[in-house]
């Protein structure tokens, strides 16, 4: 029988891209019954007018980048209150993200679990407010090294999506280099740069860059308002042989796109030098892009992918993941290079 058969679980996650799906299934194929208490994600509408401006008074103004987070709660309020009103008690509760709930809810969850784990998968400082949610948890995470320096934190690394790896192969959606992710204007240069060098090696790419609204940008890249649902990533990055990652500005952790690439296989190119301090870094996987040029790249591309031991893709599969988020059973830890 497995460990977490039968078990109960709250899981909070964002619904952004059916992040919360993913990880529901991810769960379940663990043996958990779930109670989601999601809510934070695209679908919100303000009611009028003036709440739209009242949003941007707070947000431009005042500087209070949560206020929206906050409509959007009450917007789900009664549905996620009714949710902890019928439960009892159960085993663990995961919120990924804690500083989205109000913290007197987070204070009610932590009366109704037995052991509850939060998990911030952006740097602290990205959203303040999570500071004062730390404490709460029995075990909290930051996956980026230059927050544990904070007191009560613990280190972990992002996962591989185990439970999506079904029928994965699509001949409509092969590529040689892949990229998704949402806009940001300080990457265009670099992922067009990026781009413009994989082409002239004639290499087949394939993007996706998510924006509130359609707009051409320089190198001929164009976004596009479609989001793109996080399974379907995986189906992209299951049908390319290189995935594309840029370095998020605000903090130094690893994206998904690595453990991705460890599970499939795949190498990746990417501008964030902390790549070279995981032990499931080698340079003919992971082209790690500082000012290189088109031949080194080419060198890169043209070298056979160096499988990885078994060992390794297990460390990172989401089954050790959980076992030691949770402190459950036997798991092999999870940590980051500290910075700072």
């Amino acid at each position: 029988m497995a460990i977490f058969d039968g078990k109960t679980i709250v899981l909070g996650a964002p619904q952004r891209f059916n992040w919360d799906s993913v990880i529901e299934a991810e769960l379940e194929n663990l043996g958990f019954n779930t109670i989601n208490i999601s809510f934070y994600g695209d679908k919100f509408k303000y009611k009028d007018r003036f709440q739209r401006l009242q949003s941007f008074f707070f947000r431009e103004i005042l500087g209070d980048r949560s206020y929206k987070t906050k409509l959007k709660f009450e917007a789900s309020r009664d549905r996620l209150e009714e949710k902890l009103d019928a439960l009892s008690v159960a085993d663990y509760a995961l919120i990924i993200r804690p500083d989205v709930y109000p913290i007197e809810f987070i204070k009610r969850l932590r009366t109704k679990v037995k052991k509850l784990i939060g998990y911030q998968w952006d740097g602290l400082d990205r959203f303040p407010d999570v500071y004062d949610y730390i404490g709460l948890f029995d075990r909290f995470f930051v996956f980026d090294g230059n927050d544990l320096t904070v007191p009560l934190v613990l280190p972990i690394t992002n996962y591989a999506p185990v439970a999506l790896c079904r029928n994965l192969h699509d001949e409509a959606l092969q590529s040689d280099v892949y990229y998704s992710g949402s806009y940001e204007k300080q990457r265009i240069d670099e992922l067009g740069h990026i781009i413009q060098d994989c082409r002239s090696l004639g290499l087949k790419v394939k993007y996706r860059l998510h924006y509130k609204k359609t707009i051409d940008l320089p190198y001929g890249l164009k976004t596009t308002t479609k989001s793109v649902a996080y399974d379907e990533n995986v189906r992209y990055a299951y049908n390319t042989k290189v995935i594309l990652d840029l370095r998020n500005p605000v903090h130094d952790g690893l994206s998904f796109r690595f453990f991705e690439a460890l599970l499939f296989d795949k190498k990746v190119i990417t501008d964030n030098p902390r790549a070279m301090e995981y032990d499931f870094y080698h340079p003919d996987n992971i082209f790690i892009r500082n000012n290189s040029g088109v031949d080194e790249l080419y060198e890169f591309i043209e070298k056979p992918y160096r499988p990885l031991p078994m060992a390794v893709k297990e460390k990172y599969s989401f089954r050790n993941w959980l076992h030691y988020a949770l402190d459950e059973g036997e798991y092999t830890s999870l940590s980051i290079p500290q910075h700072g």
